[in-house]
């Protein structure tokens, strides 16, 4: 999540609005989780949303939103997916008020770090991409 602020800044323009679709999409899938929508793989699926957010970042690249936005939404439902799947008794209008509190809190990390590295902030890519392959084949095993 903190990455996503990370690539937001790397964007330019308007920084709230890659967050936001995070956001929305990561709520909406804690909802199909308390539905009972079933999903595969959801902790790889995951772990490799860090490895590819980190290599986005790394590359340094603006991408544009349009082009950011559907992989980041895609990333944020199994999110929410595994956040979801974590409540006992489905997702409480509390406990996804304080998922998302938690989420903008990460975002805004992120932006702020992005702002604090400058012209060094593909290096933020690098860890995230090692820990990103390091939670895939903890989930892999």
């Amino acid at each position: 999540m903190v990455a996503v602020g990370i690539i937001a800044v790397q964007q330019g323009g308007s920084v709230w609005r890659l967050p936001l679709v995070f956001c929305v999409a990561m709520a909406a899938g804690a909802a199909l989780a308390s539905a009972g929508v079933a999903t595969l793989a959801v902790e790889p699926l995951v772990a490799a949303s860090v490895v590819v957010l980190g290599c986005l970042i790394a590359s340094a690249h603006a991408i544009p939103f349009a082009c950011a936005t559907p992989p980041v939404a895609v990333l944020a439902v199994f999110h929410g997916v595994a956040h979801g799947i974590e409540q006992p008794a489905g997702v409480t209008w509390m406990a996804l008020a304080g998922l998302l509190c938690a989420t903008a809190i990460l975002h805004c990390s992120g932006v702020f770090t992005a702002h604090a590295l400058r012209t060094r902030v593909r290096l933020a890519g690098a860890p995230l991409v090692l820990t990103g392959a390091w939670l895939l084949g903890r989930a892999l095993m």
